[in-house]
């Protein structure tokens, strides 16, 4: 019977103690609005406590009370459920002048605790801080970044002014200030401040606020996709300190936008619209010792295109001496060749010049027969004066040339640039009584019917009347219907004789 009375009073003593732990954790979050700040903003209701709170309070009771009703059974019996973390919260019992530090386990748990009363607008982020006295403080409220449905509004706002004033003005920049890199971030925005930014209709010191702006976000600026097309509209714009400060600010950052898929662009423009000493000082000495870097890289190499194009030859002559050193190499480089096709367009001295004809002399054959080396070959046709020293490397093999791949390529340029080489390649072709060899080739068939469009007179009979006889070598029934195609419209220029002769052969027989 003294049992059941005890185990009564244990119970009682139980109850007191949930009830008093309840009543200081509503009191905790009541008083202290505890709430985690990086929570996202859909799971502010999760209350997630990362920092050890230490709850502090006096009870008396007698230790047989104490040891009989703390023990695992109770603590593990869910007392504080809906509290995620509060195993990194500690209870301080004082108990008869005994201070015994006891840790919740994450099991316990109490009925579902009311959410805090303190809310916050959706759309901010608030830091939540704890002064010396304990006193709750916060960081003034950061919107997050412009939403996208706002910017489009104000895109569609602004076009509407600008397509009635025609120019950005004050009232413009009112509205987008703090939100331009936002709108010409997108697409729209893009293509309309392209369209009205200009140098003679938009004032200096609009140009100038907006780079203020702008500036504070250069790379971010330069290498999105629908931004970097502004740039260059803007660049024209910007007064000549605001240039150098972008081209300063950038310095230490130029060779990676330069080697970026989009940044190049930005880079590319600066370098063709900087006109002053200064600029170009800036520019040479953030790019000179990543030459290679660049050159080898496929968006790098446009920028060292856009150097060698845009600099005085005596301020470049650095890359100069590395193109000469290393040209056959970047000859054979499929990002590189680039480079060499625009050296080889430039006005060079006549030093550089005899360099590089020096070195395609001696390498010629293994010019013409790489994918990307026979570019050499076909630029030098195109814009040297003396490009017959380079034809004439070439013209006893002209047959056998226009059954390769890449060879086939520039004999067409050569048959385009000169007539007489056109004439000789006519003859040499007719001479070998091989033609049909090239005809059924699928690299030399285009250089025959380049040859056809282009001969004239009694060349073009001759090469009409050889290929059309020369039909009935090829086994191919579908190689004989198209070429059979390709000179019937032809064939009305021939003698009469010829196309007697042609007939008796059966030629326009199906």
């Amino acid at each position: 019977m003294k049992k059941s009375i005890h185990i009564s009073e244990d119970k009682k003593e139980e109850n007191k103690f949930k009830n008093t732990i309840q009543d200081m954790i509503y009191k905790l979050f009541e008083d202290e609005d505890v709430i985690n700040s990086t929570d996202s903003i859909d799971n502010q209701s999760e209350l997630d406590l990362t920092k050890q709170n230490q709850i502090n309070f006096s009870q008396n009771a007698n230790d047989n009370v104490f040891n009989n009703n703390i023990n695992d059974n109770n603590i593990n019996s869910g007392l504080f459920y809906g509290i995620p973390s509060l195993n990194n919260i500690y209870l301080d019992y004082n108990i008869n002048n005994n201070n015994i530090s006891q840790p919740f386990n994450n099991n316990i748990f109490i009925p579902n605790i009311k959410k805090s009363r303190n809310t916050f607008p959706e759309n901010k982020i608030i830091n939540f801080k704890r002064g010396k006295n304990r006193k709750k403080t916060y960081d003034t409220p950061i919107a997050f970044p412009n939403n996208k449905i706002e910017i489009e509004i104000l895109i569609n706002k602004i076009k509407l002014i600008l397509e009635k004033t025609g120019k950005i003005d004050y009232h413009v920049y009112n509205l987008i200030k703090g939100k331009v890199l936002s709108i010409i971030k997108n697409h729209k925005g893009s293509k309309i401040f392209q369209k009205y930014i200009k140098q003679n209709n938009t004032s200096d010191e609009i140009i100038h606020l907006l780079f203020i702006e702008l500036s504070k976000n250069l790379y971010e600026f330069m290498t999105n996709p629908y931004s970097n097309y502004f740039f260059k509209k803007f660049f024209v714009c910007l007064s000549l300190d605001d240039r150098i400060y972008l081209l300063k600010k950038i310095e230490k950052q130029m060779v990676q936008l330069s080697i970026d898929e989009i940044g190049t662009y930005p880079i590319q423009t600066m370098i063709e619209f900087s006109n002053n000493k200064i600029e170009k000082i800036i520019i040479l000495s953030a790019l000179k010792n990543h030459i290679e870097k660049l050159i080898y890289n496929p968006y790098g190499s446009y920028v060292v295109e856009k150097l060698i194009s845009c600099m005085p030859e005596n301020d470049i002559t650095f890359i100069f001496i590395y193109l000469l050193n290393n040209f056959s190499l970047l000859a054979f480089n499929s990002n590189s060749i680039c480079v060499i096709k625009k050296l080889l367009t430039l006005n060079l001295s006549k030093e550089i010049h005899e360099i590089i004809k020096k070195n395609v002399i001696q390498n010629y054959n293994q010019y013409i027969l790489h994918p990307c080396g026979n570019f050499v070959i076909q630029t030098i046709v195109e814009h040297w004066k003396d490009y017959l020293d380079i034809i004439n490397l070439y013209i006893n093999n002209f047959f056998n040339l226009s059954l390769e791949k890449y060879a086939s390529n520039v004999i067409e340029r050569f048959i385009e640039k000169d007539e007489k080489i056109l004439e000789i390649y006519i003859e040499q072709i007719i001479k070998t009584n091989k033609i049909y060899e090239v005809m059924k080739s699928k690299f030399g068939n285009y250089v025959i019917q380049k040859a056809i469009k282009l001969s004239k007179n009694e060349y073009k009979i001759k090469l009409i009347y050889n290929a059309a006889i020369m039909i009935e070598s090829i086994k191919d029934n579908k190689i004989i219907a198209k070429w059979k195609s390709i000179l019937m419209p032809h064939i009305i220029e021939l003698p009469r004789d010829l196309i007697n002769r042609l007939n008796q052969r059966n030629f326009f027989c199906d």
